[in-house]
């Protein structure tokens, strides 16, 4: 059987999004998950998605979030999480290599390892991840932390974005990313998914979520209400 593995990344406590992810990924038969980080902050439910991605995901890579709270972050999402969850951050790993299909496949999340490098930005920025990581010498290279999807190839390599599961920018729903195994080599397909958006909302403003105005606008609508606040 050729192997499938899920990689969900950015779910930012968004429970309902997650659920249905999960939900899609079980009913795929696909039973390899790798989450590429930044499980929790922005929306409200951090706890309850941190959770399940522990029991469900066979990989967990530190996000930009992961790390920022883990310096003892006194935020809503900090006490919320509690000191030993913040501290257990700290060992998570921050970048995941493997082959598939005879390629080296290389995983990380984004920020603080590279910049953001979004979708349309230039080619060098691109280029300069593969140079970030010339040690490993991938041939592919996956990440999150943009909240967009997208796949490009650059001069025989391959570079390309999961989206994200519970934040993502530009067309609201949510988003992850299926590799799978072929004759062929790797090939990489980007899956949206409708969720129950207003649960997610309400569930925010029934926490009492810091900017919970701000993160019902960019639910429904994909659009970040400030980019201040982080992404």
């Amino acid at each position: 059987m050729r192997k499938k593995i899920a990689l969900i990344s950015d779910i930012h406590g968004n429970l309902p999004a997650l659920q249905a992810v999960l939900a899609d990924i079980a009913q795929r038969n696909i039973h390899t998950i790798y989450c590429l980080g930044d499980i929790v902050g922005k929306g409200p439910s951090s706890p309850e998605c941190l959770s399940l991605c522990r029991e469900a995901c066979q990989l967990i890579l530190a996000g930009n979030w992961e790390l920022l709270l883990a310096q003892g972050s006194a935020s809503w999402w900090g006490r919320q999480l509690g000191r030993e969850t913040l501290q257990s951050f700290h060992y998570l790993p921050r970048q995941h290599s493997f082959m598939l299909g005879g390629k080296h496949i290389l995983l990380y999340h984004g920020r603080p390892l590279t910049p953001l490098v979004e979708p349309y930005g230039s080619l060098e920025s691109k280029e300069a991840i593969f140079s970030h990581f010339s040690e490993e010498n991938p041939d592919w290279i996956g990440y999150g932390d943009t909240h967009r999807s997208y796949i490009q190839a650059l001069s025989g390599k391959v570079l390309f974005n999961t989206g994200s599961v519970g934040n993502s920018l530009g067309i609201p729903m949510a988003c992850y990313t299926i590799l799978e195994e072929t004759l062929y080599g790797p090939s990489v397909e980007t899956i949206y998914l409708p969720y129950d958006r207003e649960q997610a909302i309400a569930l925010g403003f029934a926490a009492d979520l810091p900017f919970a105005d701000g993160y019902a606008q960019e639910l429904r609508t994909g659009q970040y209400f400030n980019r201040r606040n982080g992404s």
